[in-house]
C-alpha cells in the first residue's frame, strides 16, 4: 500500500512500513470512534475552526486514527495526508472513504522538509514519551502552521453535590483519572509520558488562538464508565484482569446510578514551526 502526495517538492511515495515503535491504538480500533467523540454541535464547530487554521489547502495529520477529523477536513476541500503507527486504525479510516494513509511514526516521519504547509495533531502528543522528537519532526515537514486542539473538560454531579475525587490537566473530573487513583492502591500506577496543549502554551506562546465554543449536556455516570468498563484507555492496557474488577467495583458504586453536568470548552491552537523547537 503507498501512499503518494504531490506537492511542490513533487511526487512523495511512501510504503507502510511494519513493525511502527509506540503506543498503538490497534486494539482500540474497533470502540475508538464511540468513545473519544465530542458532542455533534461542537465536532461541526470545532472542524470548521481547524478549517480556518490550516492554511495552505495540503495537511498532514499526524496521529490520524479512524479519521475523525480528516474525513470532515476533506470534505472542507482540504487535502488531507494521515500518519498513524496503527494499521487497524488506518483500515478505519480506510473503510470510511479516507484516503492517503500512510503507516509511521510521529518521531520519525516519512516526509521531506517542509512538505506541508499545515500539519495537525489531535489527542496525540501526550501518549509519545519522546515528544521532544515528535514536536522536532513535526516542525521540521511543517512550513506554516502546526495546529491542535485545546479542550477544557468540567464534569459535575448534577444537584451541587461534590464531585467524586479524581482529576487531570484540562479535566475537573473524569473517570479514567479516578480509575488510574483507585489502581495505585493495588500497585498499579501509570503517567501519560507526554505533553498536553496547557503545557505546549505555556512553553511557548501560540501565534493563533480560535475559540470554537461551548457546550453542556448531562450524561450518566454509567454511560462516564462505559469506556472505562472495556479498558478503552491506553492507561488501562497493562492492569490485570483482578485489579481491573476491583477498580471497576469502586468507580460504579460512586458512579452508577448517578447524573452528572460535563461541559466542554475547545479552542483551536497553533504555533510556528520555529515554535516547536523551543518545547
Amino acid at each position: 500500500m503507498y501512499a503518494d502526495v504531490r506537492g511542490e517538492r513533487g511526487m512523495c511515495e511512501v510504503r507502510l512500513r511494519r513493525p511502527v515503535a509506540g503506543i498503538s491504538f490497534d486494539r482500540a480500533a474497533q470502540t475508538y470512534d464511540d468513545t473519544r467523540g465530542l458532542p455533534l454541535a461542537l465536532m461541526d464547530a470545532a472542524v470548521a475552526a481547524l478549517a480556518r487554521a490550516l492554511v495552505g489547502g495540503r495537511v498532514l495529520e499526524v496521529g490520524v486514527g479512524t479519521g475523525r477529523f480528516a474525513l470532515p477536513l476533506g470534505e472542507r476541500g482540504l487535502r488531507v495526508v494521515g500518519l498513524d503507527i496503527s494499521e487497524k486504525m488506518i483500515t478505519r479510516a480506510q473503510a470510511k472513504g479516507a484516503h492517503d494513509l500512510v503507516l509511521g511514526s510521529a518521531t520519525r516521519i516519512p516526509f521531506g522538509d517542509r512538505a506541508f504547509p499545515s500539519t495537525i495533531a489531535i489527542h496525540l502528543l501526550h501518549l509519545i514519551r519522546d515528544w521532544p522528537v515528535a514536536l522536532r519532526e513535526i516542525g521540521r515537514v511543517t512550513s506554516v502552521r502546526f495546529v491542535t486542539l485545546l479542550e477544557t473538560i468540567t464534569t459535575c454531579p448534577v444537584g451541587g453535590e461534590a464531585p467524586p475525587p479524581g482529576h487531570g490537566p484540562g479535566d475537573a473530573y473524569h473517570p479514567i483519572r479516578r480509575y488510574e487513583e483507585i489502581a495505585a492502591r493495588w500497585g498499579y500506577t501509570y503517567e501519560h509520558p507526554g505533553v498536553r496543549p496547557p503545557q505546549m502554551i505555556e512553553s511557548a506562546a501560540p501565534s493563533l488562538r480560535l475559540r470554537v465554543g461551548r457546550h453542556a449536556e448531562v450524561v450518566s455516570g454509567d454511560a462516564l464508565l462505559a469506556p472505562a468498563a472495556v479498558r478503552s484507555y491506553s492507561s488501562q492496557w497493562a492492569v490485570s484482569d483482578e485489579i481491573h474488577g476491583r477498580v471497576m467495583e469502586v468507580l460504579t458504586a460512586e458512579m452508577s446510578g448517578r447524573d452528572f453536568e460535563r461541559t466542554w470548552e475547545i479552542e483551536v491552537v497553533g504555533w510556528t514551526p520555529d515554535a516547536l523547537l523551543r518545547m
